[in-house]
């Protein structure tokens, strides 16, 4: 279309106004467009002419001219001038044709090996497996359960949020590192003062600062297998090479590890509930465990994962509670069973002559965490709330496991058999027949959710076949509903054999 050729603006300057004259005319020009006495392609006048009729700077008329442009009314035709493209941000919002790349374009530095690792770690996180379906492990429904003191204690934090405002001690707030302390020596019989506890946001960072302080490229660490696939992933991603032993009914098998090369420096193992078989590790393993640690001078890395919520007596003793274990045993741990994922809390119980080094590689890594997460939260941890809410826990996990359980029993028996639980939020079904991932996608099909045992065990090792089934938040009637479910999918599947 052809512009419309230039004519007169009906743009006057006040002189008298406090208004600066750019904004003059910029404000009367785009007022005649939005009521469209200026028409699309009309042609403003030139710079030069403008300033002369309205006897101001040039400069003036230029940046009318820009600030009419960046808000969408004018553009400039090369040779032209300024013209009306549209009413306003409209014209913003239409869209614009893409630059092709050359193929120069797409060439870069070479990465670091670590980059091809992080790539493939991309799809560890899967949105459907925090959804709030029967039997997902973790799901937003674990907040339910928080207990009103504990939103009254983030009430109060809410409402003063210039409070804790400045950079926090990288190692963590110190109240909260003191009711950890206490806490597990309470529940766990672990004796350790604050100045060995460091805050971390979770199990991930916390395995990032270990593989930073405490093993050097190229050693090698042991593994479970199965195992969470990020864990392991983490130490490659520190370029620390990772092997893997089985796990039998008694937790990994320690016996092996004493066959394993010397240039072992480490292992990583969740002894009170192995995720994800959820067997514990035997009194008998736990110490020989220790004793190979001191014969090869090598770390044990404890993960206390769900170790807090056993359904019968006191938990079971942590590794790192065994007279001797305070400096072959770094203890890990976080918040996300007893609260709920998005807490975003965990911690590391670390030697003493470590912990100045575990300190500086946080602030290293994130400088420190949220003050105000870490307030709360040690107020909660030093109240008598906190006993309460544990109690609380462990009967509704224990009510929901032994529903789970007897429904396995009654309808599953025959296509599997189940985990020895006694902790934390899930149990294991191992299949005989059928491949896991095969059932579990029949199984997301009618609306329930779990985890394939074979997604945990990496190739070329021993694959497990079942499923890892939450049961944690979830009410009988659904725990029900989503067995009977499993075994329609299973029925179905043994009658096309």
């Amino acid at each position: 279309m052809e512009p419309i050729l230039r004519c007169e603006l009906a743009v006057k300057i006040d002189k008298t106004s406090a208004q600066p004259y750019y904004l003059q005319i910029s404000s009367q020009i785009s007022e005649l467009i939005s009521k469209e006495h200026l028409k699309k392609d009309f042609l403003l006048p030139s710079i030069r002419k403008l300033s002369v009729v309205l006897e101001v700077n040039k400069e003036t008329v230029i940046k009318a001219y820009q600030d009419l442009a960046a808000k969408g009314f004018i553009l400039s035709s090369p040779g032209k001038g300024y013209k009306v493209v549209g009413n306003g941000f409209e014209y913003l919002l239409l869209p614009r044709p893409l630059k092709k790349d050359s193929d120069d374009s797409l060439t870069f530095p070479t990465c670091s090996k670590a980059s091809t690792v992080a790539e493939r770690a991309f799809q560890y996180y899967q949105p459907q497996h925090y959804k709030n379906r029967p039997l997902a492990i973790y799901s937003s429904k674990l907040g339910h359960l928080l207990p009103p003191e504990m939103s009254k204690i983030a009430s109060v934090i809410a409402r003063s949020p210039w409070n804790k405002t400045e950079y926090a001690d990288p190692q963590g707030y110190l109240p909260l590192r003191e009711a950890i302390s206490l806490r597990l020596r309470q529940y766990r019989s672990i004796a350790c003062d604050a100045d060995q506890i460091i805050i971390t946001n979770g199990t991930v960072q916390a395995l990032n600062l270990i593989c930073k302080v405490l093993f050097d490229q190229g050693q090698k660490v042991i593994f479970e297998n199965p195992s969470p696939s990020t864990f392991p992933e983490v130490f490659q991603f520190n370029e620390i090479q990772t092997d893997y032993l089985g796990v039998d009914r008694e937790g990994i098998k320690v016996e092996e590890l004493f066959q394993a090369s010397k240039s072992c420096a480490g292992i990583v193992v969740a002894p009170a509930n192995q995720t994800p078989l959820s067997v514990p590790l035997s009194e008998i393993r736990k110490r020989k465990l220790l004793e190979w640690a001191k014969q090869n001078s090598a770390w044990i890395i404890e993960l206390g994962m769900e170790d807090i919520l056993r359904y019968d007596g006191l938990p079971p003793a942590p590794i790192r509670s065994l007279n001797g274990s305070d400096n072959f045993v770094v203890y890990c741990d976080s918040f996300t069973l007893q609260f709920f994922p998005g807490i975003k809390v965990g911690y590391i119980v670390v030697p003493k002559k470590l912990s100045r080094a575990f300190t500086g590689a946080k602030l290293l890594t994130d400088r420190s965490g949220s003050p105000q997460t870490q307030s709360g939260l040690s107020e909660f941890l030093a109240s008598g709330f906190y006993d309460r809410h544990i109690r609380k826990l462990r009967a509704a996990f224990k009510a929901s496991f032994e529903t789970i359980n007897t429904e396995l029993t009654k309808n599953l028996l025959g296509y599997g058999s189940i985990s020895n639980t006694v902790c934390g939020s899930h149990i294991t079904f191992n299949l005989n027949g059928f491949t896991d991932r095969e059932v579990l996608k029949a199984f997301n099909k009618l609306g329930f959710s779990a985890r394939a045992l074979s997604s945990f065990s990496p190739q070329p090792h021993h694959v497990c076949n079942g499923l890892m089934l939450g049961f944690g938040t979830y009410t009988s009637s659904e725990i029900s509903s989503a067995i009977k479910g499993l075994r329609s999918v299973l029925d179905k599947m043994n009658s096309r054999k």
